[in-house]
């Protein structure tokens, strides 16, 4: 053969024809990716527990640093203005609790958190 390969066939006459313009990926595969570009989705890095809801801005947060990311922004900046951060019980009920440097970074007023973990002295 003129090349060697694990299929006998070349890649569009096995009906792959999609694999080979989307590099390699088929459609099904493609599709399980999960839900990538979704807002405030969790992160993959364990904090599925430390998902915040700014108040002003009506999003999900996965974690610390995103929360103070977000704040920081230019975004919630034009959101909030001059008001203190508002957050509000995500899907599970809760706000979760923030380390006190966050907290003093933040200028955070609210309550501490309302179970997860974090947090503390």
């Amino acid at each position: 053969p003129p090349f060697s390969s694990a299929h006998p066939l070349p890649v569009a006459a096995r009906g792959d024809a999609g694999a080979a313009l989307s590099g390699g990926m088929t459609r099904s595969k493609a599709s399980r990716g999960g839900s990538i570009g979704s807002r405030g989705s969790a992160s993959g890095k364990g904090e599925e527990g430390q998902t915040f809801v700014c108040a002003h801005c009506r999003i999900n947060i996965s974690g610390e640093a995103s929360l103070i990311q977000h704040v920081e922004g230019k975004k919630h900046e034009l959101a909030a203005g001059s008001q203190p951060l508002k957050l509000m019980p995500n899907h599970a009920g809760m706000i979760p609790q923030m380390s006190p440097s966050t907290r003093q970074r933040l200028g955070y007023k609210g309550p501490a958190g309302t179970g997860g973990g974090g947090g503390g002295r």
